[in-house]
């Protein structure tokens, strides 16, 4: 329909609202005693007249106006009366229809609409003329709004309700005494006692009548509405449950045609996603002095950048990547690019969600169509599954894509990603660093300070990538979990394995026997513990750095029976210090394989660390703690070792830890030498890279440190 066509449509409506009044009052004269009327000499017309004279008032103050101008604006008046009713007597009698009210629609003549709300309060018809004058100057252009109105307030938003809620009364405005029918009943009454020619005017039946009218009357303001509105914008926004002023605004304010050609293709393609890029974003201020709402300053920048790239010609897929993420290229991303950015029925698209959207638009990308979130619930579950995917990424370095893969197959519950991502950490620093520091020596990268180059190559994500490839994140649980039951083994083994073999360190007490029999011998140097974790089966050959830098005390526990059968057990003992007083406690006690140990052997270290306790067994702190001493500070002579437990320079050393450290690696790997598993990971290679591109990037700097320049000061 044209905007001719809406307004005939309003002024027919208009026209049958009058009609409806005009058959009430036809109808009111005809119920009268005529015969009356002419002995008094009284014609139907002066009683039309009265009748007239009512109604009018009412529709005065009630019924909705479009005022046009020459400029192609447009000024849509929708009042709303009420009762007043004067402070003296004979309230009723004296009561008067007046506009409490009014709701303004200011259109431009390129269909972009204002509301602004207009109350007279108190100050009665004169405050409400002065601001209709006021909107009327705006309106054909004799003043232009800048800010806010002198009169009433504009709407800063309606939703959909609120602004159909323009067009409705409300039920409760016909109930009770100051009703409009108990106004014009008053009203009438006094016309059917001045004539006395009258039957008693029905309220059900003026009630009625007054219902229909001013239904038809709002319903005539909504065809006036649609004909100065830009209705494609219009068809728009509705497409979209939730529409508002601010989608309707942003398709039709201070753009022109080709932007807002780009802006309704924009919408009626993605109406669910267009929130994103019409919502205003206002800025919250606290008590003067304080600085503006810094988040709110940044939604709004997002927003102008949305509505830039719309306008400038990019898809809506495009410009969400141009803004919300940190992608390239995106000029040439189809329209379809879009699909992996939502899920939801754009119907029914949310604001709480498009505010998880803008948050999580990275993540989206890397689920399934079919897990995609679609109602309010599933996106607080999928806001909750990207906190945590984003948190495990950030604790392990593991790419998120890998991650969502994981969820969508696992079954098993949660994950601690904080152990996991330590355990990665464990073994990029014990099976990467070290070969970093092999290949900066073969490269001779070494400018860069000692280490500092092996220890930016570890930390290069596609070293990195490189190593976490190698594993299945299934794997890497596994890996991480065995680790952490066996931390403070393989720690120790780690930093045994630059501990001197001549290197040892003073023994708890003299070799003893025990009153049960059983011969108690102290362990003091590296290759005693690691002959020791040989003939026993067990991890105590690493446990040397424990007997230097923690205050561990290893000893051997063995017995015979009569027929010669051996008893052997490998006891570690803790120093507690406290009040000046150095106490032993068992901190280990383990036979063959970990087994539990006999029940002699059980008694004797009992009764040694009773015996030191209670100083039955004497011990030489003093001594101890200074020969421990010596032993320390040779073995933290080297910095590096101190940091990851062993020589990273010492080929030697680097095997052996790796031996140490393979059990944890994927079977497919744990069978390589440390050479073949340096090469067959592909590690060796993605340092190499990574070393040559800080020399290129050295070789740059320095050659334009070396470049020539002219010096702005004379000579």
């Amino acid at each position: 329909m044209s905007n001719t066509l809406y307004l005939n449509k309003a002024q027919r409506l208009n026209a049958a609202a009058d009609a409806r009044i005009e058959a009430y009052i036809n109808q009111a004269i005809d119920a009268s005693h005529n015969s009356t009327l002419q002995s008094q000499g009284i014609s139907t017309d002066m009683i039309r007249d009265d009748l007239n004279l009512i109604f009018q008032q009412w529709q005065e103050h009630t019924k909705p106006r479009l005022e046009q101008f020459d400029n192609g604006h447009n000024l849509l008046i929708i009042p709303l009366s009420e009762i007043k009713m004067p402070l003296k007597k004979n309230k009723k009698k004296n009561a008067m229809s007046r506009t409490a009210s009014a709701r303004l629609l200011l259109s431009d003549s390129n269909g972009a609409v204002d509301i602004f709300r207009l109350g007279g309060g108190d100050k009665g018809t004169k405050s409400l003329e002065d601001g209709l004058n006021y909107y009327t100057k705006i309106a054909n252009g004799q003043i232009d709004l800048d800010g806010n109105p002198r009169h009433g307030r504009a709407i800063d938003n309606y939703e959909r309700g609120e602004f159909e809620k323009i067009f409705t009364q409300p039920i409760a405005r016909y109930q009770g005494k100051t009703s409009p029918a108990a106004y014009l009943q008053s009203r009438l009454r006094e016309v059917a006692n001045k004539y006395d020619c009258f039957e008693t005017f029905e309220r059900d039946n003026l009630s009625a009548l007054i219902q229909d009218v001013e239904a038809t009357w709002l319903k005539s303001a909504k065809y006036s509405f649609l004909a100065i509105a830009n209705r494609k914008a219009l068809r728009a926004i509705l497409l979209n449950s939730a529409p508002s002023l601010h989608d309707y605004q942003w398709l039709t304010r201070d753009i022109d045609a080709r932007a807002q050609d780009k802006r309704l293709g924009a919408f009626m393609s993605y109406p669910g996603m267009m929130p994103l890029f019409t919502r205003k974003t206002t800025e919250q201020t606290y008590s003067r002095g304080h600085a503006k709402d810094i988040e709110a300053s940044v939604r709004r920048k997002q927003k102008e950048d949305l509505a830039k790239h719309i306008d400038d010609g990019l898809s809506v897929a495009a410009s969400l990547k141009n803004t919300f993420t940190n992608a390239s290229d995106t000029k040439d991303t189809p329209p379809k690019y879009l699909g992996v950015y939502h899920g939801a029925n754009d119907t029914v698209f949310g604001n709480s969600a498009l505010k998880l959207l803008t948050k999580n638009i990275d993540n989206l990308s890397h689920f399934k169509r079919e897990h995609y979130p679609k109602t309010a619930r599933e996106w607080s579950a999928f806001d909750d599954d990207c906190s945590r995917l984003n948190r495990a990424a950030q604790q392990t370095g593991i790419h998120i894509k890998r991650l969502v893969d994981h969820y969508e197959t696992a079954s098993n519950g949660t994950q601690n990603w904080g152990d996991i991502g330590d355990f990665i950490q464990k073994m990029t620093k014990t099976l990467i660093f070290p070969l970093a520091i092999h290949i900066e020596q073969e490269m001779q990268n070494s400018e860069g300070g000692a280490h500092i180059s092996a220890a930016q190559a570890m930390g290069s994500k596609k070293v990195s990538n490189a190593f976490l490839e190698l594993f299945t994140i299934p794997q890497l649980i596994r890996g991480s979990k065995e680790w952490h039951e066996r931390t403070q083994t393989v720690n120790a083994a780690l930093k045994s394995i630059s501990v001197d073999s001549d290197l040892s360190w003073p023994e708890l007490i003299p070799e003893t026997v025990a009153p049960n029999g059983v011969k108690i011998a102290a362990l003091t140097s590296k290759p005693e513990l690691e002959d020791e974790g040989t003939a026993m089966a067990h991890c105590v050959g690493g446990y040397a750095s424990n007997c230097i830098l923690q205050g561990a005390h290893i000893l051997h526990l063995s017995i015979s029976d009569s027929d010669g059968t051996p008893h052997n057990a490998t006891l570690q003992l803790s120093e507690v210090n406290q009040g000046g007083r150095t106490t032993l406690s068992i901190t280990q006690n383990r036979a063959e394989s970990n087994r539990p140990p006999e029940s002699r052997l059980l008694k004797a270290s009992e009764w040694l660390v009773s015996a030191i306790n209670e100083h039955k067994i004497e011990v030489d702190w003093p001594k101890i703690r200074e020969g421990r001493n010596k032993a320390a500070q040779k073995y933290e002579e080297n910095k590096i070792i101190n940091q990851i437990g062993f020589d990273p320079h010492n080929i030697e050393h680097c095997e052996t830890a790796y031996e140490t450290m393979k059990r944890f690696l994927p079977k497919r790997m744990q069978g390589c030498s440390y050479q073949d598993y340096a090469i067959k990971s592909g590690l060796a290679e993605q340092i190499r890279q990574s070393f040559e591109q800080q020399i290129a990037a050295r070789a740059t700097l320095m050659a334009a440190s070396s470049t020539p320049c002219n010096s702005p000061m004379g000579g």
